[in-house]
């Protein structure tokens, strides 16, 4: 061991003593130098990194939790808005518009809360019924949500599958909003970013106004829109000599709406201010919505699909906003006929199938024997220059062979089907100034006196046992002025001519007396079978037999001259006698308001619309009333009133007691069987494409009900009111058993008393009036 080293252990003193300082380490003598606190520096250096890393793993443990803390508010927030779309899937199915209320809270945009309401109410906010497109029950295909930054904003691109024509089905792309509202996601409108800018294309005919975000399809959609409009045009000028609907110059402009609430308007397809309409001067602006609020479609079978669709609004609103249509139609002459060629066009260019499928015969034998008689149809005739006649043997199930007759326009039976009346209806299109009518009977054509251009369809059922033609002439306001009547028995005999009246004419059960009643001016008269000899017998409206000699009518308790007038007191029904003409009170409209039930009450005043009486039961009067003056649709408030309502009554006159049969939402128009024991009345619908059918048995005290909707209706507007769906009224075979009603060219015969019905899908589309004939011998 060295002696140059003193060792100390801890056990000397001095050990705790400060150690003088005594400068820089020096090595041995003759060593290099080293450099001072190298060991230093490489912790320090060491320290560094480390700390560095801790740093970095913090910020890196810090990132990932904000990111899962993202992700996680993300999630959740995708979760809430697709439960949202789902609630919002589930109202729209059931067009449950109070459940789709729950979605929304205070604070949000009124307007589109209203507007996304009404889509849902018609099952429009996901459904696409009005293009021909039936949603599938299978959930949609969410692809992707997409939220913006701030977590406020939501898009939701889902794939739809829908029911085309036939078997096909067509998937589109759609994409919906939402928005958060005092911490609520709720549906909200497209954002503004959402359509791109505006452009246009036009092609021959069509000019087609577009967003730049729907411009792949768009340009497709154009091409073919112009091509079908050149074969359209081309159509009604060579098959039915129509060359005024698509003048020389004349363009149709087709605006693809960013609008939601165009959806709805589908309904019933809008178009420009059409009055003052001129051929060849002004273009046919039509509207539709966009191909982003309809869903774009992602195959082939997708854009068949939608091109169907707006193919058949196209053809709908052209021909709607024609001259030929709003010329013929504004006084409502040719309204059905038009409705039949829109129909049969549609059929013809594929764009729609023959609307069989809306209707089915019950199943089951049938009830009764058919009856021993023709099913005779007036249908728009290949030329369009009138109809032709088809005949149908219900008990066959066979059509005769057209025979060749006179142009005419309108078919109506005689009754107990001794013949049809054929009749020619005013056009200006055509130039006409009268209207020729043939009387067809027994393979015989009689010529009936010519009427006025301006006169309506002819009718002889039930009046006076079918011995008179009744003929209503109407002025420019539409409202009938005036009718004639005409005596066949005296056209047979070799000379007729035309009697006017100031009212419509209503015959006592044998024919021998006549009530007149005038519409305008709320006055009733009495006369002979002829309307020779006529007395006015007081104020009222609604005018009835009750038998032979005794009549009624209905009567405000104030006297007022116009009983439809807002704000008219309670009404009365009285009856008189022939003998003596003095009115006495059966009941009043009071009477009849406190026979409602307790859930069908209304506190608005009931008037009496109109009575039937069935004549060889004649203590029981069929009363319908209404609680409102105007007519509405159902679906629509107006003024803050709730819609109007009909209600049905029985009054037994000789005990007094008022029985409550039914109430529907709108007005009525009802027909009576000849024999009296039916009557059967039309109700409008909650669209003007739409009707109910309420039909009532006197004898077996029971109602029943046949409802319809022509999806393929031309649809009024303010300038032509009176262009809606295709119905006809009953037309009742012998025996008064069976009735038809013609509906969008489909015949249904109903045998009421059982409640039955068999639908006739005719050999062409295109019928619009029918009647019963006896066969030929």
């Amino acid at each position: 061991m060295s002696t140059q080293f003193e060792w100390r252990t801890g056990e000397r003193e001095g050990w705790d003593q400060p150690v003088e300082d005594v400068g820089p380490f020096q090595g041995p003598a003759g060593a290099p130098e080293k450099a001072p606190f190298v060991l230093a520096g490489r912790r320090r250096r060491l320290l560094g990194v480390a700390l560095l890393l801790l740093i970095v793993l913090g910020v890196g443990v810090v990132y990932l939790r904000l990111q899962a803390r993202a992700r996680f508010v993300e999630s959740a927030a995708t979760a809430d808005v697709l439960s949202v779309h789902a609630l919002a899937r589930q109202a729209d199915d059931a067009g449950d518009a109070e459940l789709f209320q729950t979605l929304y809270s205070s604070g949000g945009d009124a307007s589109w809360e209203q507007t996304a309401g009404e889509l849902v109410n018609r099952s429009l906010l996901f459904g696409r019924a009005p293009l021909g497109l039936q949603l599938l029950a299978a959930n949609p295909q969410v692809e992707i949500v997409v939220l913006s930054p701030d977590l406020q904003e939501a898009r939701v691109v889902t794939r739809l599958t829908y029911q085309a024509a036939g078997a096909a089905t067509a998937t589109l792309r759609q994409t919906h909003f939402y928005h958060t509202v005092a911490g609520r996601w709720q549906p909200a409108p497209p954002a503004d970013s959402f359509w791109g800018e505006w452009a246009r294309v036009e092609g021959q005919i069509l000019t087609l106004v577009y967003s730049q975000a729907e411009e792949e399809v768009a340009l497709d959609l154009a091409l073919d829109l112009d091509a079908l409009l050149v074969e359209v045009c081309q159509t009604l000028e060579q098959n039915y000599a129509l060359a005024s609907v698509c003048p020389a110059g004349r363009r149709v402009q087709l605006l693809l709406r960013r609008q939601p609430e165009s959806l709805a308007r589908l309904i019933n397809v809008e178009g420009a201010s059409a009055a003052g309409f001129q051929a060849g001067d002004e273009d046919v602006h039509l509207y539709l919505p966009s191909l982003l609020l309809v869903g774009l479609p992602l195959d082939e079978a997708g854009y068949q699909a939608l091109y169907r669709g707006y193919a058949f609004h196209l053809v709908k609103g052209l021909l709607r906003y024609s001259d030929v249509v709003r010329d013929d139609s504004r006084l409502g002459y040719l309204t059905v006929f038009h409705q039949a060629l829109l129909t049969r066009l549609l059929v013809e260019l594929e764009l729609r199938p023959w609307p069989a499928g809306h209707l089915e015969s019950d199943p089951g034998p049938l009830p009764l024997p058919w009856p021993d008689q023709e099913l005779a149809l007036a249908c728009v005739a290949a030329d369009m220059q009138g109809a032709e006649l088809r005949r149908y043997d219900p008990a066959t199930g066979r059509w005769r062979e057209p025979i060749s007759l006179p142009p005419f326009d309108w078919l109506a039976g005689l009754l107990n089907g001794d013949g049809l009346l054929l009749q020619r209806q005013s056009s200006r299109i055509r130039g006409e100034t009268s209207l020729p009518t043939i009387l067809l009977s027994q393979g015989q054509q009689l010529a009936i006196p010519d009427l006025p251009p301006i006169a309506g369809y002819l009718s002889s059922e039930p009046y006076a046992a079918g011995r008179y033609l009744v003929a209503p002439i109407y002025e420019l306001d539409w409202l009938s002025s005036s009718f004639q009547i005409l005596n066949l028995e005296a056209c047979q005999a070799g000379g007729c001519q035309w009697q006017a009246l100031p009212g419509l004419p209503v015959w006592s059960p044998d024919g021998a007396w006549l009530l007149v009643y005038s519409y305008e001016e709320s006055r009733i008269w009495r006369g002979d079978a002829d309307g020779r000899s006529l007395v006015e017998v007081g104020r009222g409206f609604s005018p009835f037999w009750l038998d032979k000699t005794t009549y009624g009518y209905t009567r405000p308790l104030d006297r007022a001259i116009n009983p439809f007038a807002e704000g008219d007191s309670d009404v009365e029904i009285v009856l008189a006698n022939v003998t003596g003409d003095e009115p006495q009170r059966l009941l009043t409209s009071a009477d009849l308001q406190s026979a409602l039930p307790a859930g069908q009450a209304t506190t608005r005043p009931l008037r009496v619309g109109w009575l039937r009486v069935r004549w060889e039961t004649p203590d029981f009067i069929l009363v319908y009333a209404f609680d409102s003056a105007r007519y509405y649709p159902p679906d629509q408030e107006v003024e803050g009133l709730a819609p109007p309502a009909a209600y049905d009554f029985l009054v037994n006159r000789r005990t007094g007691e008022i029985t409550f049969l039914e109430k529907s939402e709108a007005f009525y128009a009802g027909i009576r069987s000849p024999d009296g024991r039916f009557t059967v009345a039309r109700v409008q619908g909650t669209s003007p494409a739409s009707f109910v059918f309420h039909w009532h048995d006197f004898d077996q005290v029971l109602s029943g009900t046949l409802a319809y909707e022509n999806p393929y209706a031309i649809g009024p507007d303010d300038n032509n009111p009176f262009a809606q769906a295709d119905f006809g009224y009953p037309a009742w075979a012998a025996g008064n058993r069976w009735f038809s009603i013609l509906m969008d060219g489909l015949a249904v015969l109903v045998a009421p008393e059982y409640g039955y019905r068999h639908v006739v899908i005719p050999e062409t589309a295109g019928c619009f009036s029918a009647a019963w004939l006896n066969p030929p011998p």
